[in-house]
C-alpha cells in the first residue's frame, strides 16, 4: 500500500465499473434468453441474410426469420429498462470517479492502472475465453469461418440464391448489374451449382 487515497479510489472505481458492466451484460443476456423462449413455438421459415460489417467483411447467415430479426440483427432490450438505466448511470459515475482519481494519484498507481486497462483491452480484442457461437444460453450458432482469402463470390455462392434473390442483391447494389456479363459469366462458371432455373430449381449448365 502506498497510503494514496486517490489510488484507493481509482482501484475501487475500476472494480465497481467492471462489476456493474457484468451486471448490465447479464441483464441483456437474460433478455436474449427470454426472446429465444418466446420464439421457440414460432421461429418462422428459414431465410438468408447477407451482412457487410464495418470492416468490409461479408457474413452470410442462414436461420429462422423470427430468430434473426428478433435476436441476432437487433439490439437486445433489457427486461427491466429502469433498473438497466440505473446500472448504466452507476457505470458512468464509476468511470468519472476513475478518470478524476487517475489524474490525482501517484505515478506508480497511474502506471498500474494503465497497464491493467491495456491488458484487459488486449484480452478482449483477441476474444480470450470468448464463445462466439453462444448468444445467451438458449441460442447457439454453427459458425464456419471459411477461407480468409475468399472474395465476395464464394460468400454469394454459399447462399445458394434463387434468381429472384440474386436480382434483389443486384437492386440493393450488393452484386454487379446484369449488364456486367463478364463478372456474371465468371461467377456462373466458377460456381455452377448456383445456376438454378427460376422454376423447378434445376441446375442450369449455362
Amino acid at each position: 500500500m502506498t497510503a494514496d487515497w486517490w489510488g484507493v479510489a481509482n482501484v475501487t472505481a475500476l472494480c465497481l465499473n467492471v462489476l456493474i458492466r457484468q451486471q448490465m451484460v447479464r441483464m441483456l443476456r437474460l433478455s436474449v434468453n427470454k426472446a429465444v423462449e418466446d420464439l421457440a413455438d414460432n421461429p418462422g421459415p428459414d431465410v438468408k441474410v447477407f451482412l457487410t460489417l464495418p470492416n468490409g467483411k461479408a457474413v452470410t447467415i442462414l436461420g429462422p426469420r423470427q430468430a434473426l430479426v428478433g435476436v441476432i440483427l437487433t439490439d437486445p432490450h433489457p427486461l427491466h429498462p429502469k433498473i438497466y438505466f440505473f446500472w448504466r448511470a452507476a457505470a458512468w459515475g464509476a468511470f468519472g470517479t476513475h478518470a478524476v482519481s487517475l489524474g490525482m494519484t501517484t505515478l506508480f498507481n497511474q502506471i498500474l492502472s494503465v497497464v491493467a486497462l491495456l491488458s484487459s483491452t488486449y484480452l478482449t480484442a483477441i476474444h480470450l475465453g470468448d464463445r462466439r457461437e453462444a448468444i445467451g444460453k438458449r441460442l447457439w450458432l454453427e459458425v464456419e469461418m471459411g477461407d480468409p482469402s475468399w472474395s465476395r463470390g464464394p460468400a454469394y455462392a454459399r447462399m445458394a440464391m434463387s434468381e429472384a434473390e440474386e436480382q434483389s442483391m443486384v437492386n440493393w447494389g450488393l452484386m454487379p448489374q446484369r449488364s456486367n456479363t463478364q463478372w456474371w459469366k465468371k461467377y456462373r462458371d466458377r460456381y455452377p451449382e448456383t445456376c438454378t432455373k427460376q422454376q423447378g430449381g434445376l441446375a442450369n449448365e449455362t
